[in-house]
């Protein structure tokens, strides 16, 4: 284990589509991390191959709250199942689902999405997080439909800046990580992680 993960610290690793989130999360459980797969894309995975790409993709885009509560749901019953992990890399957090509504300007699903949260915050289900780190798009971004995803370069740069404004707003502080090689990004996580220093308690 990294020295830098001695104690319990619970860090999301988030950002745009294309943003190569998912490149470092799969490099750090290569290098023995503790890490938490990106639950939108197994949700989407199972959809694709019960509905098709294409029924799928007309279906998302319709129902943008159900589909986000679904990966609401599925995020908090994988948190609430590491409870006794002293550590875990999040290939996305909880607030991530409301960064998207935002993005599409879903207003009457935002309130409703941030009412759940603070009532599975009164109720202890959510995993404290402490360190956010942001991933702006690759340079070389991929557009990838084939597995699922709309959302274009710009899309991805919109989305990223929302989850910036959504974290801050509950008060985490964002780590912006620019486009990079993935070796660089590790580096400058544990570099800013070197300080025993939680980014909020819950």
């Amino acid at each position: 284990m990294n020295k830098h993960l001695s104690s319990v610290q619970n860090i999301v690793i988030t950002g745009g589509p294309g943003s190569g989130k998912s490149t470092l999360i799969n490099m750090l459980d290569k290098q023995g991390y503790e890490v938490c797969r990106e639950q939108a894309i197994t949700l989407i995975d199972e959809m694709i191959k019960e509905w098709g790409i294409h029924k799928f993709v007309e279906w998302k885009r319709d129902n943008q709250l159900v589909f986000n509560s679904m990966i609401l749901e599925r995020q908090l019953a994988i948190e609430s199942s590491l409870e006794n992990r002293s550590y875990c890399f999040f290939d996305r957090g909880h607030l991530d689902p409301l960064a998207y509504l935002n993005k599409f300007q879903r207003s009457t699903l935002i309130d409703k999405y941030f009412n759940a949260y603070h009532l599975q915050t009164r109720q202890g289900a959510l995993k404290p997080y402490h360190y956010i780190f942001c991933c702006e798009p690759l340079d070389h971004f991929d557009a990838r439909y084939e597995t699922g995803q709309t959302e274009s370069k710009q899309d991805s740069h919109a989305i990223g800046q929302q989850l910036k404004v959504v974290y801050e707003s509950f008060g985490f502080q964002v780590i912006h990580l620019p486009s990079d090689s993935v070796e660089n990004r590790l580096s400058t996580i544990f570099q800013t992680m070197a300080p025993q220093q939680s980014v909020r308690n819950i």
